[in-house]
């Protein structure tokens, strides 16, 4: 039909039309050649197309009323998505299935989630996969890092932040292997310690490290800051463990723009991730535009700015409008800034806590609320701008 609906969609796999009554509260707003179908429940029937998960059933109720040519943005609920392996990649290419239950061609010309699955990653550069949170081991002693280590993954955690500096990768390698879980579905950091820096010794670094932790090669070796100087031999060093299958990927971690220009001017392959200080008080805007434009993933630790902005009354406010923690609500602003956030603690009730970050959603009032919080809060070393010796 040419004003509605089609009379019958293409596809035989599901009722027409749709069941609402199997999902609950699916709103309309339409203007402009525009639908928008927000689905708030999970459960339903779902269908991976291009890797990204989505509930046919769905899609053709949110298409019903519309007319020839007109578009689609679906806001969809990030919990259908969990079965799917990594954070879905929106595009309008995923989404050409969609046309095969219509009699004309429907464009679908954005896909945005709200609610983001436990599970989901962010695609780094060279295709590996990081979880959205992990478990921050900044400084924790042998004991608490095992402890927490095997709390984080039974809670569901599946990346975990060590460095040579920390003195525990023995401790988080025991847990990870008396854990249980399987050593492929745990995303593991550690770092290359500033005396370390230079060729040769990197690699050493590197080799150390792995035995250290004793559970094959790492996901990620970051150079772990600027200050150790020599930093396009350390560079290429990490480049080299990669090829010898050492580390499947490699990045650096508190590099500012003059160090990420450097490589970049020395023409090498520029970090995978830049893992940094960031929070709504610290919020290093052109480093993390500079990242985005050269697909650089941005790691944030202390993002609970280790508890010195949990009284702000922005943060409190939203805390209360939500029914959620303040810590909650900080970690919930890096996760829709596409930040990986990487929080300490070693305590159960805090690991549960974080995790409850994805279980709402800030709305566009709410994140310009928490960016009026910028003051360029440093808890933690700044080696932003430390001179850059290569």
């Amino acid at each position: 039909g040419a004003c509605g609906g089609p009379t019958a969609p293409m596809s035989t796999c599901h009722p027409w039309p749709p069941d609402v009554a199997s999902w609950e509260g699916a709103e309309d707003v339409s203007g402009d050649g525009l639908l928008l179908k927000r689905v708030l429940q999970a459960g339903l029937e779902r269908r991976c197309a291009s890797g990204v998960g989505f509930p046919l059933s769905v899609a053709l109720m949110a298409l019903w009323t519309m007319r020839e040519r007109e578009a689609a943005v679906f806001r969809v609920d990030g919990r259908l998505l969990k079965d799917c392996p990594g954070e879905p990649l929106w595009s309008q290419d995923g989404y050409e299935w969609i046309d095969d239950a219509y009699e004309w061609e429907v464009e679908v010309v954005h896909v945005e989630y709200s609610l983001l699955p436990r599970c989901s990653g962010l695609l780094l550069r060279g295709g590996l996969c990081i979880p959205r949170i992990g478990l921050g081991l900044y400084m924790v002693s042998a004991t608490d890092a095992y402890d927490a280590t095997l709390l984080a993954l039974r809670e569901g955690y599946r990346l975990i932040d060590t460095a040579s500096m920390y003195q525990n990768e023995e401790a988080v390698g025991r847990a990870l292997r008396d854990s249980g879980v399987p050593r492929s579905e745990v995303f593991v950091v550690s770092k290359v310690n500033n005396p370390d820096h230079g060729y040769q010794q990197a690699l050493s670094a590197v080799e150390r490290s792995l035995h250290r932790l004793g559970v094959g090669p790492v996901d990620f070796m970051l150079v772990h800051s600027p200050i150790g100087g020599r930093l396009l031999e350390t560079w290429d060093a990490l480049l080299e463990a990669r090829r010898r299958g050492w580390a499947k990927q490699v990045g650096v971690s508190n590099f500012g723009l003059q160090h990420l220009g450097a490589l970049e001017a020395a023409k090498r392959e520029l970090p995978a991730a830049n893992q940094i200080e960031l929070s709504p008080f610290c919020q290093e805007p052109e480093l993390r535009r500079y990242s985005q434009e050269r697909s650089i993933a941005v790691m944030g630790y202390s993002p609970l700015t280790r508890g010195e902005r949990f009284n702000d009354s922005r943060v409190v406010a939203l805390a209360r409008k939500h029914g959620r923690s303040p810590a909650q609500v900080l970690i919930r602003w890096a996760l829709q800034q596409h930040i990986v956030p990487i929080p300490k603690t070693t305590r159960l009730e805090r690991l549960r806590e974080n995790l409850g970050s994805f279980d709402f959603e800030l709305d566009s009032a709410d994140m310009a609320q928490l960016d009026s919080c910028e003051e360029n809060l440093h808890t933690c070393w700044n080696c932003l701008d430390v001179p850059w010796t290569g």
